[in-house]
């Protein structure tokens, strides 16, 4: 999904912790949570480019999967799990359970919405790639055809 739509998406999500826990603060730190999760993409982004060529090229990028390597630390169901679980438990803070129910409100809508495998939200499945985006993405990236380079 495009930062936009992360935006217009978390908004539901913030008026849900508003009503079932009655905070403001928790409510904005759950919206900012689904929003902010994407800055793991700029290590690898990083990584790859070797530097930073600015906001546009991070995104052009981004948008053509143009990753060697896929980390994305933050975008894990087990963190997810980890601090929602963590808080029923009342083993961690509220605030925790709130940056929790962002990441997995983000991770839904990345699973529904982008052409990887529902497995590529795993950090384990992707350990398990040796992070290799050639791996990871192949679904998403362009592919040459005889006909000429197509998305397939």
């Amino acid at each position: 999904m495009r930062l936009l739509h992360h935006v217009a998406a978390s908004i539901p999500l913030g008026f849900a912790v508003k009503f079932i826990g009655g905070s403001n603060e928790y409510a904005l730190i759950s919206v900012v949570s689904s929003i902010v999760i994407d800055l793991d993409h700029i290590p690898d982004y990083m990584l790859t480019t070797k530097g930073w060529y600015g906001v546009k090229d991070f995104f052009s990028f981004c948008s053509r999967s143009g990753f060697d390597r896929v980390y994305f630390v933050l975008h894990a169901w087990e963190w997810a799990i980890l601090l929602c679980c963590g808080g029923f438990f009342g083993a961690i803070s509220p605030c925790l359970v709130a940056i929790g129910s962002g990441l997995a409100y983000h991770l839904a809508f990345d699973t529904i919405g982008n052409a990887t495998s529902p497995k590529f939200y795993w950090f384990s499945y992707r350990a398990s790639k040796n992070f290799s985006a050639n791996k990871l993405l192949s679904s998403v990236r362009p592919k040459i055809h005889r006909g000429g380079l197509n998305k397939v």
